[in-house]
């Protein structure tokens, strides 16, 4: 059995879990892009750390002609980014 937490230690999870929801890509990313274009190709480029959240939360809202996500060595392809996004690890 767990012992009850104090009313800090409930202080201190709420702000834990509203930290992590504030910078949750699912959230953020999509009213940051641009609307659907009428001409030409819709490319998505994205690189770093957080590239691969960040590429699955744009690919959930936007449909891509194609892509490139560069992300660290051993980073897994999220099923929501669709064939035509590259995911190159290095």
């Amino acid at each position: 059995r767990l012992p009850e937490r104090s009313a800090t230690a409930e202080l201190l999870v709420g702000l834990w879990q509203a930290g992590l929801a504030a910078v949750d890509p699912a959230v953020t990313v999509p009213p940051l892009l641009p609307g659907q274009s009428e001409r030409g190709r819709t490319v998505l480029f994205a690189a770093g750390k957080a590239a691969v959240s960040m590429a699955a939360a744009a690919c959930a809202h936007r449909d891509f002609d194609e892509g490139l996500v560069v992300a660290p060595h051993g980073t897994a392809r999220p099923c929501a980014m669709p064939p035509a996004v590259r995911l190159l690890t290095a």
